[in-house]
C-alpha cells in the first residue's frame, strides 16, 4: 500500500530523484512476507529485511541520522533488544504490526536457570530516543489458562510475570504514540528515563504498569484485563520511582477501561507500592489527572505490596507512604473516599510536561489542559496553555479563548483534533499513517493551499467553520503533490 502511495505521488508532482533512496523517511523497509535476500533493494531503492531485529541491526548508521525502519502489517515473532541509539519503528498500521514472543520469568535459560521478569520482555529498549508508533507490541503468554490452573498442578508456572515492553538503563526520552502494548501480569516495565505515551493502549492485570521510570500516559486507554475474580482482578501500576525523583507515572486525560463488561465492579486498584528487596531509596509515585474510569475501580483506589529484603525478611508498605494522588477523575469508577487522596489545586495547575520532564520537550505538541469549575466538579477539555495541565475555569476568558475550541469543535469532524493556541486554531490528524509521520499536515482552506504561521496555527475564527474533513488515501494525496506526505487537512468555511 505505501508502495503503491509513493508512487502515486511520485507521478503527481515529486522531483525525479525524488525516488532515490536517501530521500525517502524509512533507511529500511521490514514485510514479514519477504523472501529475498536481507539487505537487497526494493523497487524503491530501500533495503528489504524479513525481520526487525535484522533491519535494525544490519541497515548502516549514518552519523547523526535517525534510523526509521518501516514495518510493514504482519505478525513478527522476535524478542528484541535495541541498544542502537535514536532508532523509529514506524508500522503500517497499530493492529496490523504485531512483535509478539511468549517468555516468562519461569522460562528456562539455555543454562540451570530462569529468565526471571527483566528477562522475559518481547521488546527491550536501552538506548536513548527510541520511538514507536502505528503497532503492537505484546507478550503473548496464556495467562489466563495457567491463572486456571490448580495450586497442584506441576505445570504451573509460579512466576507468570511476562513483559512486552521494557524500558532499561540507557533508556531516555523514548516516545510511543499509536502502539498497543498487551500483556496481562507486568505488561510494561518503565524502569528507566524518560518516556512519553500518547494515544497508546496498554492492557493487563497484575502490576501492568511498574517500574521506576518517569512517564507520561496522555490521552491513553488503560485496559484492565478481567481474571474472572469477584474481589481482585488485579492493580494497574506497581511504580518504583526512586525517592531522588519528583515523578513516577503520570495519567493526563486517559481512560481506565475493563475488558468485558461484566467484569466484577470494584476489582481493581489503581496501584500498589513497589519497593524491590525492600529498597529503603524507593518512593513510588503515581498520579491521574483527569482521567475517566470505568466502575472496575472501586472506592478503595490503591493497595498494599510486600518486599522481601536482604536478611528474608518480608516488609509490608501500605499505599498511605507513597506519593499516590489523583485529580478531576471522572466516570463510574470516580469514587471519593479517605484512601483515594486528592491532589491540592494549586499542586496539580504546576503539573506539565515540562514539569515531568524537564528540558526535553517529546514532541512539538501544545499542552493538553483540563478546565475544572471547582476542585471536585467536573472537568472538561481545552485548548493549550504553558503553565499547565489544569488550569481553573475562570482564566478561560482571559486567555484568548483558552479552552473554547475543543468545546466546540471535538467531535463534530471525525479524524482530526482540535487545538487553539495564541488567538488561533491547529488542525491534528488523529492516528495518522502518512509518508512523512505526524508532521504538520497541508491545509487547505476552501479549496485554497494555505501556509500556517511558525507555531502551526491557522488565523481563522473556529465559529466561522463549517467542515473539515482529512484525507489520507492515495489518491486524494496525489492531487496536492509531494506537500501531502503528511495528509491533508480540508477546511470549509461559512460564506455568505
Amino acid at each position: 500500500m505505501i508502495g503503491a502511495l509513493l508512487g502515486t505521488l511520485m507521478v503527481a508532482g515529486w522531483s525525479a530523484d525524488a525516488e532515490r533512496a536517501d530521500t525517502l523517511p524509512w533507511s529500511g523497509i521490514v514485510d514479514s512476507a519477504y523472501a529475498g535476500t536481507a539487505g537487497a533493494p526494493s523497487t524503491l531503492g530501500v533495503p528489504m529485511y524479513r525481520s526487525i531485529g535484522d533491519a535494525i541491526a544490519k541497515i548502516p548508521a549514518r552519523s547523526g541520522e535517525r534510523l526509521v525502519v518501516f514495518v510493514r502489517n504482519g505478525r513478527y515473532r522476535e524478542k528484541l533488544t535495541i541498544v542502537r541509539p535514536r532508532v523509529t519503528l514506524r508500522g503500517e498500521s497499530r493492529t496490523g504490526v504485531v512483535l509478539s514472543f511468549d517468555a516468562t520469568a519461569d522460562t528456562r535459560t539455555p543454562g540451570v536457570g530462569t529468565l526471571g521478569t527483566a528477562g522475559s520482555f518481547t521488546l527491550r529498549i536501552a538506548a536513548p530516543e527510541f520511538r514507536a508508533e502505528h503497532l503492537t507490541i505484546e507478550n503473548a503468554f496464556d495467562y489466563p489458562t495457567n491463572f486456571a490452573k490448580p495450586a497442584a498442578d506441576s505445570t504451573k508456572l509460579r512466576n507468570p510475570q511476562a513483559v512486552a515492553l521494557m524500558l532499561d538503563t540507557g533508556s531516555d526520552r523514548a516516545v510511543f504514540e499509536d502502539v498497543r502494548i498487551l500483556g496481562h501480569q507486568d505488561t510494561l516495565f518503565a524502569n528507566s528515563g524518560r518516556a512519553w505515551f500518547y494515544a497508546c493502549e496498554v492492557s493487563g492485570s497484575v502490576d501492568f504498569i511498574f517500574g521506576a521510570g518517569q512517564v507520561v500516559f496522555e490521552q491513553c486507554d488503560i485496559i484492565s484485563r478481567d481474571r474472572g475474580s469477584a474481589t481482585n482482578n488485579g492493580y494497574i501500576t506497581a511504580p518504583s520511582t526512586d525517592a531522588s525523583q519528583r515523578y513516577g507515572f503520570v495519567f493526563v486525560r486517559s481512560r481506565l477501561k475493563k475488558e468485558r463488561p461484566d467484569m466484577a465492579r470494584a476489582s481493581v486498584t489503581l496501584g500498589r507500592p513497589w519497593h524491590p528487596s525492600a529498597n529503603p531509596n524507593a518512593n513510588p509515585s503515581a498520579m491521574f489527572l483527569a482521567c475517566t474510569m470505568d466502575d472496575h475501580i472501586g472506592a478503595k483506589g490503591w493497595d498494599r505490596m510486600s518486599a522481601v529484603d536482604s536478611l528474608g525478611v518480608r516488609v509490608w508498605y501500605e499505599p498511605e507512604s507513597a506519593r499516590f494522588f489523583e485529580y478531576g477523575s471522572t466516570g463510574a469508577g470516580a469514587v471519593s473516599s479517605a484512601t483515594r487522596r486528592v491532589l491540592d489545586r494549586s499542586d496539580a495547575r504546576q503539573l506539565s510536561r515540562a514539569k515531568v520532564f524537564s528540558d526535553w520537550n517529546p514532541m512539538p505538541l501544545p499542552e493538553t489542559v483540563v478546565a475544572d469549575e471547582s476542585e471536585h466538579g467536573q472537568h472538561r477539555s481545552s485548548g493549550s496553555v504553558t503553565r499547565g495541565w489544569i488550569v481553573d475555569q475562570q482564566d478561560l476568558g482571559t486567555r484568548g479563548g483558552v479552552g473554547r475550541v475543543e468545546e466546540m469543535m471535538e467531535g463534530r469532524f471525525p479524524g482530526v483534533q482540535i487545538y487553539r493556541v495564541n488567538g488561533g486554531i491547529r488542525v491534528q490528524i488523529r492516528g495518522v499513517s502518512t509518508i512523512n509521520g505526524r508532521q504538520f499536515p497541508l491545509y487547505v482552506l476552501d479549496g485554497y493551499p494555505i501556509e500556517t504561521d511558525a507555531d502551526g496555527l491557522i488565523s481563522i475564527n473556529p465559529a466561522d467553520i463549517a467542515g473539515i474533513e482529512v484525507l489520507k488515501d492515495p489518491a486524494a494525496l496525489a492531487a496536492y503533490g509531494w506537500r501531502a506526505g503528511s495528509g491533508v487537512v480540508l477546511i470549509t468555511t461559512k460564506r455568505l
